[in-house]
């Protein structure tokens, strides 16, 4: 008696279905941390005197960051197939929560040091973990996805 085997279907999803909500929510975390980044820095950084310690860190680093992520953020919705722009996102982002973390600390960032964690930075703290998050799915789903097109030279 011979076995009559049903062919094999390939049972799963496509990952690369993910790929634009995915980019979509990394945008826009990515976003809202600049925007976040802005607001502090026009309601509390803004006007900080010159000779505190380390005061270019907020004065300047805040609209660059802000800036940034803004244009990290329109990369990662126009160049979506890109994928060096998430890596780029996600560097970005490491070192803004890197610095966040620093300067809480004993050792500061560039001389720059605050105590404690006020609302704003905590709320700046749960943005970039969560950007963090995003972006390493949308480096994930690139990676098992379809290679990045390559244009002709």
């Amino acid at each position: 008696m011979t076995h009559a085997t049903a062919p094999a279907h390939r049972v799963g999803f496509d990952l690369a279905k993910l790929r634009r909500p995915l980019v979509i929510v990394a945008a826009a975390l990515v976003a809202v941390n600049g925007l976040l980044h802005l607001k502090i820095w026009n309601s509390d950084y803004r006007h900080t005197p010159s000779a505190a310690p380390g005061a270019w860190v907020v004065k300047v680093g805040f609209p660059v960051n802000a800036a940034l992520a803004v244009a990290l953020a329109l990369a990662l919705l126009v160049l979506i197939r890109q994928r060096l722009v998430p890596v780029a996102a996600a560097v970005f982002t490491g070192g803004s929560l890197a610095a966040l973390i620093l300067s809480r600390s004993r050792v500061g960032i560039f001389g720059w040091k605050e105590s404690g964690w006020s609302s704003d930075a905590k709320m700046i703290a749960v943005v970039e973990v969560l950007s963090l998050v995003a972006l390493a799915a949308v480096i994930a789903v690139q990676r098992t996805g379809a290679p990045a097109r390559r244009t002709a030279n």
